[in-house]
């Protein structure tokens, strides 16, 4: 029990530094999207903004080190909740049931953002260095919609079934703070669902996104310590030692002495 609350709080350290990494790499793709245009002198007045040429292996590497720290995290995920599940079937089965879900959906939605990068990014890159829109039907963008709406489809059912998993997942980590913990990981899952409810608002405004993350970052530090006290909790003990009783003290009464005489004797003959 203590092993698996100990996996999934390393599973959440790392889930939380890959989320750092990903604000951190989207702020330095939009940055570089702001670069103003290299070309040769004399530069057209209205020259678009042109991405750096290292900018797509820096998207690539960047897809890479979080592909590595989702991948890391779920192993994690699979062995807390492989051991939880083997300590208390009926209990926290359903945690890595949910865990397939998300595995699942993850694999799927890796594969369709491997799709739209291949499909979209030439676009994009084009469009920044030569100022023409890509509009469809007579455009690159309109080659490519098929490919971009299969692509889109796939996404859905990712997202759907990852959302169908996590709700297990909270189910199972929601029973294992009832068995073990002091509220913390309960308290961490409904800050989480307030967190997503509030980002679905974020395309109305930005204060909404900063809450949002403000939201989802606490959670992430609530369950983590959450995790921590119920892998103490739930660690197994050493045999205890035996206490003797203590000597009668002067002017103790003698039924009470009488008891201890007999309670050293049981601890002595047990």
């Amino acid at each position: 029990m203590s092993g698996g609350a100990r996996a999934l709080m390393w599973s959440m350290i790392l889930e939380l530094v890959g989320g750092v990494v990903g604000i951190v790499g989207a702020a330095a793709a939009a940055l570089a999207f702001t670069l103003p245009a290299a070309c040769v002198p004399p530069c057209p007045a209205q020259h678009p903004p042109t991405p750096p040429a290292a900018l797509q292996y820096a998207m690539l590497a960047f897809l890479v080190i979080l592909v590595a720290f989702g991948v890391a995290s779920l192993a994690l995920q699979w062995i807390g909740w492989s051991r939880l599940r083997d300590a208390d079937r009926h209990r926290y089965g359903i945690g890595r049931t949910g865990l397939v879900l998300v595995i699942v959906g993850f694999v799927i939605a890796l594969a369709a953002s491997a799709v739209l990068y291949s499909v979209l990014f030439p676009i994009v890159a084009g469009y920044a260095s030569s100022g023409v829109p890509p509009i469809p039907p007579t455009g690159a963008l309109g080659s490519a919609l098929g490919p971009v709406a299969a692509a889109a489809g796939l996404l859905l059912l990712g997202a759907a079934l990852a959302l169908a998993g996590s709700i297990a997942v909270w189910v199972g980590l929601w029973r294992l703070d009832e068995d073990h913990g002091s509220g913390a990981v309960r308290a961490a899952i409904i800050l989480e669902i307030v967190a997503v409810a509030v980002a679905a608002l974020s395309s109305i405004s930005y204060a909404a996104a900063l809450v949002a993350s403000a939201l989802a970052f606490i959670s992430y530090v609530l369950m983590i310590l959450g995790l921590h006290g119920i892998s103490v909790r739930a660690a197994p003990r050493g045999p205890g030692r035996a206490s003797v009783a203590p000597p009668p003290q002067p002017g103790e009464p003698l039924a009470t002495s009488g008891m201890h005489l007999r309670n050293s004797g049981n601890l002595l003959c047990g």
